[in-house]
């Protein structure tokens, strides 16, 4: 059975991480990237994109992508909406507006349409879509509020796609063959926890708890979540919806 997964984010971290697990179990992959990866494989392909670009993403999808990849063809398509952006941390008002739309553009309207566009684009086979969440969907903390907030919408936003699936007469027969799973990683060793540890208790009043997750060597590497998420693509037991995290099995 011929198979697909296309990731965004594939530049570092988990994303990074994912890419060669996925080849070395037969999938070909799509990554998608700011930077494009340096990965030298005859079943990837590296697409340079600002994925937090609402228009270049759709045109690129809506255009180049279906011309260059006949879904139809493939009998499992995996979607791993992997790339965010923490954004500015500090109180609410020293937030920018537009920074923020940034962000959300990254972390949640973006994953939100690719969801559909591949809901819309592979009727005929199976679907596993992976949201890599985070326990800050959840639980508020403070100085996080563009992140913490984008990641729960994200949340929400996948099981609104299971709804849309269940009572859209347009996805008639796609329950059966479609899981949507909200993954939480857990902590990992990536450029995002580097990033909240540099702050200050001005920005992000919780810092100490990052720094000692780090200083006593209790994150992850990306290598471990990625295994996770390549074991949930290839799994044909799924619910429609699921929220699943870091250690499951």
């Amino acid at each position: 059975m011929k198979k697909i997964c296309v990731v965004t984010g594939t530049s570092s971290g988990i994303g990074a991480a994912l890419v060669p697990t996925l080849l070395e179990q037969g999938w070909e992959v799509f990554g998608i990237a700011r930077r494009e990866a340096d990965v030298q494989h005859e079943a990837y392909t590296g697409v340079s994109l600002d994925l937090a670009d609402l228009e270049a993403v759709q045109t690129y999808f809506d255009g180049g992508f279906l011309r260059e990849v006949n879904l139809a063809g493939y009998g499992r398509i995996g979607m791993v909406n992997n790339a965010a952006a923490l954004g500015t941390l500090g109180p609410q008002d020293t937030l920018s507006p537009g920074e923020m739309a940034r962000v959300f553009n990254l972390n949640t309207i973006i994953p939100i349409w690719l969801m559909g566009f591949f809901l819309k684009h592979s009727q005929q086979c199976s679907l596993v879509i992976v949201n890599v969440s985070s326990g800050l969907a959840t639980v508020p903390r403070a100085g996080l509020t563009t992140y913490c907030a984008s990641k729960s919408a994200l949340r929400i936003a996948g099981l609104v796609a299971a709804e849309d699936v269940e009572n859209f007469e347009g996805y008639a027969g796609r329950a059966g063959n479609t899981a949507i799973v909200s993954y939480s990683p857990g902590t990992v060793a990536t450029a995002m926890q580097e990033n909240m540890r540099g702050n200050s208790t001005g920005t992000l009043p919780s810092v100490q708890r990052f720094v000692d997750l780090y200083e006593q060597n209790k994150l992850k590497p990306a290598e471990h979540p990625s295994r996770e998420i390549a074991a949930l693509l290839s799994r044909s037991d799924l619910p429609l919806h699921s929220e699943i995290t870091f250690g499951y099995a």
